[in-house]
């Protein structure tokens, strides 16, 4: 097998991908759609080293995957910690605590089989309905793991959330980096052996003489002996359907969620709300986190795709905020997609598993073992790893 790769797309999962291919040799070619890479993680400035995030914005002492590849590219020194935010809860009229919404006798009574149930074989309703109550569920939960997970989680697999992991205590509990998350991915791109071309999107893809060509604008680009898409599921599925209809067709059963964000600067921000974080009840938005640069605040807010106007959401956010509309500076919006899984996917993910095996094609995702960042990596190093198996076959 050829020590050649093209990967499709430059988030985490595409990129943690490519470096990982390095490390046993491969020279990696990356095609991204856009003027830069992210994928869903979109750092933009706000003051010196300060960024606000729009996207995924979570590195904790945890993500030892992460913290391996900031370790490798001796880029320890790039490590900014940040404050873990309260949360408050919104709905609609005032600003609530997250206690007020629950019911502790339900509590007491539930919480005991909690550490009886298992995970593996239940929705995140099913799990935390049955571990912490039904009311606690419907009244807080339901919308607490909203606001994690940017989409309605009743039927999200439990098993793919708050995975246990162990933490690396020499990092900061919560740390981002001196360019944003994005960084992280700017580190990645700047080994000599990826080549990342971006304003790239690839159309087509078409397997001949067993290699994959790969066609942008008309044109074909590159042609390489493995291929990876780290792409939606939507997306691979499209570009596999010539290739592999049956495996297209699976990835097309994945439903794909649409999240869209704006941030927000807030003139006149009540100054109680600094530091905090807001979890949507029943509202437009399902969470916002606030930022902080110098005197300046700055708001994140992610909506229900398809809900609300630009007015509106300026609309939403000053209510939130207890500021006038007029008060409210948008400074960004951007949308982006999400695998929407369900419990009854995993059946699903490990047929995909079993018919990749077989192939070498990779899917470098979000939606293979969970959305988190460490998961991606994962789930990336994992992939690299079978790439590397049938290469010494």
């Amino acid at each position: 097998m050829d020590d050649n790769i093209a990967v499709v797309g430059s988030g985490i999962s595409g990129l943690s991908f490519s470096h990982y291919c390095t490390l046993q040799g491969f020279k990696v070619s990356v095609f991204e759609k856009s003027s830069n890479s992210g994928g869903c993680i979109h750092s933009y400035p706000i003051g010196e080293h300060r960024y606000a995030e729009l996207g995924g914005h979570t590195l904790t002492h945890k993500y030892r995957s992460v913290i391996d590849i900031i370790k490798h590219y001796n880029k320890t020194g790039e490590i900014v910690q940040i404050p873990s935010l309260q949360f408050m809860l919104d709905d609609g009229r005032r600003l609530l605590p997250v206690a007020s919404k629950l019911n502790f006798m339900e509590l007491l009574v539930s919480v005991p089989k909690l550490f009886k149930l298992k995970k593996e074989d239940k929705s995140i309703r099913d799990y935390y309905s049955a571990g912490l109550g039904k009311k606690n569920y419907e009244q807080l939960m339901h919308h607490a793991f909203q606001a994690i997970l940017c989409q309605d989680p009743d039927e999200f697999p439990a098993a793919l959330l708050f995975r246990k992991r162990k933490a690396d205590k020499s990092f900061p509990k919560k740390f981002t980096l001196r360019q944003g998350i994005v960084g992280l991915l700017g580190i990645i791109a700047d080994n000599p052996s990826i080549d990342v071309q971006v304003n790239t999107p690839v159309d087509a893809i078409i397997r001949e003489n067993e290699e994959y060509s790969l066609w942008s604008s008309g044109k074909k680009v590159f042609t390489a002996s493995n291929l990876c898409l780290s792409t939606p599921s939507d997306v691979s599925s499209r570009l596999l359907k010539p290739i592999d209809p049956e495996l297209s067709e699976a990835l097309a059963s994945l439903e794909v969620r649409k999240v869209e964000t704006i941030l927000v600067k807030a003139k006149s921000p009540v100054e109680s709300l600094a530091k905090r974080g807001l979890i949507g009840l029943d509202q437009p938005y399902m969470s916002a986190l606030s930022f902080k640069s110098g005197e300046e605040h700055y708001w994140v807010f992610h909506f229900k795709s398809n809900r609300c106007s630009r007015a509106e959401k300026v609309e939403v956010v000053a209510r939130a905020l207890q500021v006038a509309p007029a008060q409210v500076e948008v400074l960004k919006e951007i949308a982006y997609k999400l695998p929407g899984l369900k419990q009854s996917d995993l059946q699903k993910l490990e047929w995909i598993k079993d018919r990749l095996a077989k192939l070498n094609i990779f899917l470098a995702s979000n939606y293979m073992e969970g959305l988190a960042i460490e998961d991606c990596c994962q789930w990336a190093f994992k992939e690299a790893s079978r790439l590397n198996a049938l290469k010494n076959q």
